[in-house]
């Protein structure tokens, strides 16, 4: 039987009274938020009073250098990652007809998807690019150049 007082002196008790709420004084600091609301960001934001707000930063899932071939770098997914390269193609044979191949970095055959030279509305030039996954739907995606460095990055479209 001590052995069993002592076990169950250890658990917290199913029986036991809750504790009664503290009484508080008139400090407005000590009220309940849902009484007095503050008027923090957070607490409109957790009541949807503020607008909610766009964002204005792209997913960047690659790195690239320019080559003589097209552009070679590594796409990085959820932790995955592929040595890849972007191959101009040939002579096009219509207008809808690629201008890029993705190809693993290491064996041509393998390939990936394919891209498109496009350019924005201030008519800066960027790769459309469409990766197409064995196991999952197509993926969309920008290659553009990052002014700072003269490099490209790979953003989700």
């Amino acid at each position: 039987m001590h052995r069993e007082a002592k076990k169950a002196a250890l658990r917290p008790s199913l029986g036991r009274k809750p504790t009664p709420p503290r009484k508080r004084d008139g400090n407005p600091e000590q009220r309940c938020a849902a009484e007095h609301p503050r008027s923090s960001t957070r607490h409109e934001a957790a009541k949807g009073a503020v607008p909610r707000q766009e964002r204005t930063d792209d997913m960047i899932c690659g790195n690239f250098k320019a080559t003589d071939r097209g552009f070679r770098g590594e796409i990085r997914f959820f932790g995955l990652s592929e040595k890849v390269e972007i191959l101009r193609t040939g002579d096009k044979a219509s207008d809808k007809s690629p201008d890029y191949r993705i190809v693993a970095a290491d064996d041509e055959r393998i390939e990936f998807g394919v891209g498109w030279l496009k350019a924005t509305k201030d008519q800066k030039p960027y790769a459309s690019l469409k990766l197409n996954p064995v196991l999952a739907p197509d993926v969309h995606l920008r290659l553009v150049s990052t002014e700072a460095t003269g490099k490209f990055e790979l953003k989700v479209d």
